[in-house]
């Protein structure tokens, strides 16, 4: 997982796969873009073989290790 600064609103992973030079195919559609930090900081999760030239650049944090994420302005279930 990588974190990504956006500040053109909310990124597509073609727009993320295209800025940073990473294919599409290295971008988990299912995963998606999650927004964890407003109003600027989103995650997707990359290929292990991308994710080190994804976070050579500048705009990217990490790769972290896979964590229960879910975006910010959802509210949390009842039985949570």
């Amino acid at each position: 997982m990588v974190n990504v600064t956006w500040t053109d609103g909310t990124p597509s992973l073609e727009a993320i796969a295209e800025r940073f030079g990473v294919p599409i195919g290295a971008l988990d559609p299912e995963f998606g873009v999650i927004r964890v930090t407003p109003p600027d900081i989103y995650a997707v999760r990359v290929a292990p073989e991308w994710a080190e030239r994804l976070t050579g650049q500048k705009g990217t944090e990490g790769p972290f290790p896979e964590v229960r994420i879910a975006p910010f302005d959802l509210e949390e279930p009842e039985d949570a």
